[in-house]
C-alpha cells in the first residue's frame, strides 16, 4: 500500500507472510516507510536547501536463507540431518528501525544523507552441544541467539564539475557499526 500528499509526504506499507522451512512456523512481517519532503524547490521558504527530507523506516523481516525451499539452508541438510532439531524451532525475525535526513544545496551540487539504525535478531539458530549418548551428532540446533547491531551512516557528495559533455562528482562514505549479543542460551542442560 503506497500513498503520497501533494508530494510532500510519502507513506508505503506492506505486509509479507513466510514460512520457516525446517518447521511449520510462519509469521506475517509488516513494514512501514514515512518521508516528508519539507522543501519544494520551486517554492522553497528554505533558500538555501533545493531538497531536505526527513524518513523513518521501521519493519520486520527474515533472511531468505530461511523460507525459501530452494535456500542455500539446504546444502546444509546432511549437516542438520546428523543433529536433533529443536521442535520448538521459530522463524528468525529482525526488527528494524532507521531514521534520517538528506539534503541538498547549491542547486543540488553538494548532497549530504544521514542515518541512524538499529537492528534487532531474535531466534537466530545455531547448534549447542548434547551428550553423546543420543546417537546424534552431539548437536541440537535451536534458536538460542539475539544480536542488536546499531549504526550510523554518512555520505557527502558533490557535483564538482556539471554541464556540457562532462561530469565530475567526488562521494564521501562513512559507516560506523556496532553489534552486541543480547541473548546467547547454551540448551538443555544434562547431569
Amino acid at each position: 500500500l503506497k500513498f503520497q500528499y501533494q508530494k510532500k509526504l510519502f507513506f508505503d506499507l506492506s505486509l509479507q507472510n513466510e514460512k520457516f522451512v525446517l518447521s511449520n512456523d510462519a509469521k506475517l512481517l509488516p513494514r512501514f516507510a514515512f518521508r516528508w519532503r519539507l522543501t519544494d524547490k520551486r517554492k522553497s521558504s528554505f533558500k538555501v536547501f533545493s531538497v531536505l527530507d526527513f524518513y523513518a523506516v521501521y519493519g520486520k523481516y527474515t533472511d531468505d536463507f530461511y523460507t525459501k525451499e530452494y535456500s542455500s539452508i539446504y546444502s546444509y541438510l546432511p549437516y542438520y540431518q546428523n543433529q536433533i532439531i529443536s521442535p520448538d524451532m521459530i522463524l528468525p525475525v529482525s526488527m528494524i528501525y532507521e531514521t534520517g535526513i538528506s539534503f541538498s544545496i547549491i542547486e543540488n551540487r553538494i548532497f549530504l544523507n544521514t542515518e541512524y539504525f538499529t537492528k534487532v535478531s531474535k531466534g537466530l539458530p545455531s547448534s549447542v552441544p548434547i551428550p553423546g549418548g543420543t546417537g546424534f551428532n552431539n548437536y541440537l540446533l535451536m534458536n538460542n541467539i539475539d544480536l542488536q547491531a546499531s549504526g550510523l551512516n554518512l555520505q557527502i557528495s558533490s557535483d564538482i564539475i556539471k554541464g556540457g559533455r562532462m561530469k565530475l562528482n567526488l562521494a564521501i562514505n562513512y559507516s560506523y557499526q556496532m553489534n552486541r549479543v543480547i541473548k546467547m542460551d547454551v540448551g538443555p542442560l544434562y547431569t
